[in-house]
């Protein structure tokens, strides 16, 4: 199994979860594995919200864009297929901390490797996720079943994904 086997019902469920938070903008998600962040925003001609887009030159598995009159929020989203480490945390908050998006999120239907699990759950060590002032990643398990994530998982302990 690939993990671009879990875009589709990602890209799904973010652009309804979306929706349905931000009934007054313009959502569109999409699958950006193969493609440069910069690349995007320019494609989008949506260039003019965020200053310095030419420096995006990174990609991430799947991308959202939550569009209104006067503002254009990137929400970032990884996936992977096997239990979550640290190692899955750094590119995204390196990613996150330059582009600053809306949210930012991690997700696997393994849920969390044990180290990761004991660092967050044991030790509180929540801090390892904010790349910006009161943003943080936001980690969950993927339920393949319901093609939804398990809220029940969000970490931080909590938080929601997206406010209402």
């Amino acid at each position: 199994m690939k993990v671009s086997s879990l875009y589709p019902e990602v890209v799904k469920w973010l652009n309804r979860y979306l929706k349905d938070r931000h009934s007054r903008c313009e959502v569109e998600v999409y699958d950006t594995r193969k493609i440069n962040l910069s690349d995007i925003i320019l494609k989008n001609n949506i260039y003019k919200f965020f200053p310095a887009y030419d420096t995006f030159k990174f990609k991430i598995n799947i991308t959202a864009f939550i569009k209104s009159e006067k503002a254009v929020k990137l929400v970032f989203l990884e996936c992977k297929l096997k239990p979550m480490t640290l190692k899955d945390i750094g590119p995204l908050l390196g990613y996150s901390m330059i582009a600053k998006p809306e949210y930012s999120l991690l997700i696997s239907p393994e849920g969390l490797s044990d180290s990761l699990s004991t660092l967050l759950r044991t030790f509180g060590r929540y801090d390892i996720l904010e790349y910006d002032r009161g943003k943080r990643i936001r980690i969950a398990q993927w339920n393949a079943d319901r093609k939804e994530i398990d809220s029940s998982t969000l970490l931080p302990p909590g938080e929601f994904i997206y406010p209402k």
